[in-house]
């Protein structure tokens, strides 16, 4: 996920947790807390982390954004990526800004619509075609 931040401003661990590496991933600084339920926490491209091993608590300065460092797609952005277990997940789980999906039964299927068509003349040059939809059911009832 990529965060609109501004060149240089402090980047914040999202849960208390150990960072667990700090350090450069081919060109751009890379800080990676692992946090205490489980989730490693990834920022990039930053500068001035903190070093492997710190303990930090939800809140703390981890990082700043690398000011010299550009972003692919935009020129100041944060990636921040999650994994889990192994597996890839939405950073925004982490901070409570996504509610889980709940899947609701499908209504019952509804009969068809049917659509009739008026053609009317605008000029020598052109045809507009206006569909009239014209409903069978009402769904509340």
């Amino acid at each position: 996920m990529d965060l609109a931040v501004k060149p240089g401003q402090t980047i914040r661990s999202p849960a208390s947790g150990t960072v667990t590496f700090s350090g450069r991933v081919v060109d751009r600084g890379v800080i990676t807390v692992t946090t205490d339920d489980g989730y490693l926490t990834s920022f990039e491209p930053v500068t001035e982390q903190l070093p492997r091993g710190t303990r930090v608590s939800s809140g703390d300065v981890i990082a700043r954004r690398d000011w010299e460092q550009s972003h692919e797609g935009c020129s100041s952005c944060l990636h921040w990526g999650v994994r889990h277990g192994g597996d890839y997940v939405n950073p925004l789980l982490l901070v409570g800004a996504l509610s889980p999906s709940v899947l609701w039964p499908l209504p019952p299927r509804p009969r068809p619509l049917i659509f009739s068509y008026n053609r009317r003349l605008l000029s020598s040059h052109s045809m507009m075609w206006i569909c009239t939809c014209q409903e069978l059911f009402n769904p509340l009832v």
